[in-house]
Formats: C-alpha cells, structure tokens, sequence
C-alpha cells in the first residue's frame, strides 16, 4: 500500500521542459557548439543533472569549455526566460495536492534541478508552499537514473521505499524509482521518451489531471 508519494519536479509539477531546451541552446550557441541540440536530444537527458547532461554535450557538440564557465551563462538564459515567460501548472496538480494532505499522505519533490533553480520555479509557480520536503540534485552525489534521489527523499519523509510512489515524466525518473524499489506512474506525454526495454512504469497516463487519489491508492 502505498504511503507517500515524491514528484518529479520539471514537466510534472509545472511544464518547463521548453524553457529548459531553449536555455541549453542559446547557451550552446554562445559556446560555439558544433551541431544543434535537437529537441529529441533533449529527452534524452530529461530528468538528468544540469552537470552530468553538460558531461554529455560538451563531447558530443567539441566544446573545450568547463562547467564553471557553461552553468552562469545557461542558469541566466534560463532565469530570463521564466521571468519573461512565467510558468504554467498542469490541469490537476494543485487539486491532487490538496487530496494527499487532506488525508495526511507525505509528499516531497526528487528534482534533477538545482537548489536555486528549484527555489525559484516553485515561488514562480506558488507551490513553494505546499512542500515541506525537497530534494535537489545539490543535495546528492548521483543524478537519475540512479535512485538515490528517491531514497534520500523516502529516507526524509520517514517513509520506506516500497512504500512510496514516484510521479515522473521520463525515462530516468521510471528507471530510478523502479531501481529504489518503488510504484511509479508516468506522464508519457510528448515530451516523454519511451524504451521499454529498459523501464515500464507500472501506470502510464497522457496528462496529470488524469491521476487521482484513487488511482495512487489502487497500486
């Protein structure tokens, strides 16, 4: 029976995944990357650190940059677009949210998203409020897929890990919290990268209104 639940952040809790990619691209383009960073590639790394998809991109697009000199100049493409865009929250979120605290179910956030990044989208999106638990990738040594997002948040919501339902929307929050031995429900929207060679969630849905208490309580 499920007891808690840990939500991604990004693409679930509010949609950013656009701001994301096009911060990454202005950013690259500034460092002179060689190729495009496609949308597709982009999912790829959906859910993963800002650090480890840096890793990723500084060799496959030649840059000779180092993360120190990428990560102001992506974070300030990033912090404008949302100052100048906003953020939108899903159909379902906010009522969801109050459905788990009405009956007292734990709830935190496991995000791929840095400290301050996440201070800011969640004052943003006035959601800063109703999470009292929020893990961020500063706060472990191993970004998703590996699963110790989700057991340092399980572990602060005093909550065992079988016990607990991820809400995510990649590949990597699927394989994380199935490799932390918990339910997870996917968003499997557009933005989502489907290999179920690798990861089945054990609930898919297209949108976030479409999950209920109900529902969390079924699995």
């Amino acid at each position: 029976m499920i007891e808690a639940v840990i939500f991604d952040k990004d693409g679930v809790l509010m949609l950013t995944e656009l701001i994301y990619h096009k911060a990454y691209q202005d950013a690259l383009r500034y460092f002179g990357a060689r190729g495009e960073y496609t949308w597709e590639e982009h999912r790829k790394r959906n859910g993963m650190r800002t650090s480890e998809t840096f890793l990723v991109l500084r060799k496959k697009f030649g840059l000779t940059i180092s993360l120190d000199e990428f990560i102001p100049e992506y974070r300030k493409r990033y912090t404008d677009l949302i100052m100048a865009e906003g953020l939108t929250v899903p159909e379902g979120v906010r009522e969801l949210l109050f459905a788990l605290k009405k009956i007292n179910m734990p709830i935190s956030i496991a995000t791929g998203g840095s400290r301050k990044s996440t201070d800011l989208t969640l004052e943003k999106t006035e959601l800063a409020s109703e999470f009292e638990i929020v893990v961020t990738s500063d706060d472990v040594a191993k970004g998703k897929p590996d699963p110790e997002i989700f057991l340092l948040a399980a572990k602060r919501m005093g909550v065992p890990p079988h016990k607990c339902l991820v809400i995510g929307d990649s590949i990597n929050d699927v394989l994380g919290a199935k490799a932390a031995g918990m339910k997870v429900i996917a968003i499997t929207d557009d933005f989502y990268s489907r290999d179920p060679e690798l990861a089945l969630p054990d609930i898919e849905v297209n949108e976030f209104k479409e999950i209920t208490l109900e529902m969390i309580k079924s699995i």
